[in-house]
């Protein structure tokens, strides 16, 4: 068997980016969620990406009552994950709630919105 320099570059690279990447991700672990909105705003990915896992499981729970409706349930998750970004670009630390309280809000509202969208639309054919 002949070893091969370019894909074991290609294999080391890649690990580095893994390895990078996992870092980055660490590093969020410690950040506040109102410190990880900031972050969004100012254009930083990887902080939503700590923020969506920190609420995929709240976004699943405001979805689940809505299955079983007109809207997959992939649907209902991807609009949760919307209000989510509603409540990262809207959010005032001076607003007197919690970002988490805030951002359960939102997803709630934009579930809800869909779910009438797609019952209006439904009730029109």
């Amino acid at each position: 068997m002949q070893y091969d320099i370019e894909s074991h570059k290609e294999c080391e690279s890649h690990e580095v980016l893994c390895l990078a990447t996992e870092i980055q991700n660490n590093r969020m672990e410690s950040y506040s969620d109102q410190q990880l909105a900031t972050l969004v705003r100012e254009g930083d990915p990887d902080a939503f990406l700590e923020l969506t896992s920190r609420y995929m499981t709240l976004i699943r729970a405001k979805a689940a009552p809505f299955h079983g409706t007109m809207l997959e349930a992939d649907d209902l998750c991807q609009e949760g994950l919307l209000g989510l970004l509603d409540a990262v670009r809207n959010y005032r630390e001076d607003g007197g709630a919690s970002f988490r309280t805030y951002a359960g809000v939102c997803i709630t509202n934009r579930i809800i919105m869909a779910y009438r969208w797609a019952a209006g639309r439904k009730t029109f054919r």
